[in-house]
């Protein structure tokens, strides 16, 4: 494992219940519109719930 990847690891193990939620809540939101169309396309989808886990760090450590 990569220090990058046992630093997210340690990072989604200090979120809360809360958070966890609102997390999945949002990758299923995503997941749903590549489903269900409007031109959203899976590769979108993926980049973006990337991006999303990358921001997790910066903004619990704020």
């Amino acid at each position: 494992m990569t220090k990058q990847f046992e630093n997210m690891i340690h990072t989604i193990d200090s979120l809360t219940e809360e958070e966890v939620k609102a997390l999945l809540k949002l990758i299923y939101a995503r997941m749903d519109i590549v489903e269900n169309g409007n031109g959203y396309s899976s590769e979108q989808c993926v980049s973006d719930t990337l991006n999303m886990f990358k921001e997790i760090p910066r903004i619990k450590h704020t």
